[in-house]
C-alpha cells in the first residue's frame, strides 16, 4: 500500500513503453526528529522549464505520515536534476516562465503559504 511503500511516478512513450520510474523522498531527519523514506507523490506537471525550452517534471511529495515535503525537478529522463524541501505539505504547483509556485502549508507558521523556487538547470 502507499502508506506502507509511498508512491511510484512511471513515464512511458507514446507507444506504452517505459521509459522510467520515479521514487520520491529519502531518509531525512532535524536535529530532533528521524522521518522514514515513505513518500506519496501530491502532484506532479510538466513544464518547459529546461534549456531551450525542454520539458522538466516537477514532483511534489508528503513524507507519510508526517510533514517533511520533497519537490523534485526531474530531467526528461527522469533523473532528479534539483531539489527543494519544505517543512509542510506542499500541495499545488504552478509555472511561469522559468519559474515554480508551489502552495501548501507552512507547519512552523502553521498557515497557508506560497513558496517560490526558481531552480537552474
Amino acid at each position: 500500500t502507499t502508506a506502507e511503500r509511498g508512491s511510484l511516478l512511471i513515464c512511458y512513450s507514446d507507444h506504452g513503453v517505459e521509459k522510467w520510474r520515479f521514487r520520491p523522498g529519502r531518509p531525512v531527519s532535524t536535529p530532533t526528529e528521524s522521518f522514514a523514506d515513505v513518500f506519496c507523490i501530491m502532484d506532479f506537471l510538466v513544464a518547459p522549464l529546461g534549456k531551450d525550452g525542454a520539458p522538466m517534471v516537477v514532483v511534489s511529495s508528503e513524507q507519510i505520515p508526517y510533514y517533511p515535503d520533497q519537490v523534485a525537478l526531474l530531467s526528461p529522463s527522469g533523473a532528479v536534476v534539483g531539489e527543494y524541501w519544505h517543512s509542510g505539505y506542499l500541495e499545488s504547483i504552478a509555472v511561469s516562465a522559468r519559474e515554480i509556485y508551489l502552495g501548501g502549508v507552512s507547519n512552523a507558521h502553521k498557515a497557508a503559504t506560497v513558496a517560490f523556487w526558481m531552480p537552474i538547470t
